[in-house]
């Protein structure tokens, strides 16, 4: 566990007084980094269905996970073992089975089945047949969204998070660093983002890095209008702009950074841009 367990059980408690505010009796989470936030569950395998289960009168959560995933369950989370429940592989790519097929099992099961039920309706990964299948599964619930509650929690930041914040900012300015050094006429930019990449995961002598939620971003030259745009083999080149967006990360925690390098002599109609963002 990256933090303690009071710190685990006071996120549930806050959770479970915004669920009563929102007449929520049972809330399904799957969003990544919520489901992070109430277990400390943090595998890669959020790619197929997997959530949290909260019932506002419970003591720890549910972590529901495929089966080929429960030993990260086991190793990650804070929970008791019997909250950690995991769904055999003839659910993964058998439709019309799905995964979510076996929650509404265990929800009858606990005869939670006529509850109030949060959906975090708007979340990445709640595909809309998972979506289908509580709704037809459970058709005496009543089914609401619970509109982000999670994520409003987790925007107050308690001090062990303000921590691993400031040891994380360490390594998102290495990287930028990194990037002013490595993007230079007639480089390639993928050549550049390896060397960006590297000091990313490298980190610091302290505290090494991991794999971003996001890609490192750099639209040049006219790909700046596009925003979103990633590296390709293509060199720098004088007078063009890039926009760098990169973010150090530290046991999941993430600290962006955007700037923007000019090589070279700029136009005036650039200087006249940066004037205009001061």
């Amino acid at each position: 566990m990256i933090f303690t367990k009071t710190e685990y059980k006071e996120r549930l408690i806050k959770v479970k007084d915004a669920m009563q505010k929102k007449d929520i009796d049972l809330m399904i989470s799957q969003d990544p980094a919520n489901m992070n936030y109430l277990t400390g569950y943090d595998a890669w395998s959020f790619y197929y269905a997997q959530c949290v289960i909260v019932h506002v009168n419970a003591d720890e959560p549910i972590c529901f996970v495929r089966a080929q995933d429960a030993g990260g369950a086991y190793i990650k989370t804070y929970l008791k073992n019997e909250n950690i429940i995991k769904y055999h592989e003839k659910y993964i790519h058998s439709w019309p089975l799905h995964p979510y097929d076996y929650l509404v099992e265990i929800i009858k099961q606990k005869k939670w089945d006529k509850l109030n039920i949060g959906l975090e309706m708007d979340s990445h990964y709640f595909t809309a047949y998972c979506y289908e299948k509580i709704k037809q599964g459970l058709p005496d619930a009543k089914l609401k969204d619970s509109e982000r509650l999670v994520n409003w929690i987790r925007f107050i930041k308690s001090d062990a998070e303000i921590d691993l914040m400031r040891i994380t900012s360490k390594i998102t300015e290495k990287g930028m660093k990194t990037a002013f050094e490595n993007i230079n006429t007639g480089v390639r930019q993928c050549d550049a983002v390896a060397e960006i990449q590297k000091a990313l995961l490298t980190g610091t002598p302290e505290f090494g890095g991991e794999y971003s939620g996001i890609a490192t971003l750099l639209p040049t030259g006219k790909g700046t209008s596009a925003s979103h745009l990633t590296a390709t083999q293509n060199k720098f080149i004088s007078g063009e702009a890039t926009i760098v967006e990169i973010s150090g990360v530290h046991k999941r925690y993430h600290v962006p950074m955007a700037r923007t390098v000019l090589l070279g002599k700029t136009e005036q109609k650039k200087n006249r841009c940066d004037e205009s963002y001061k």
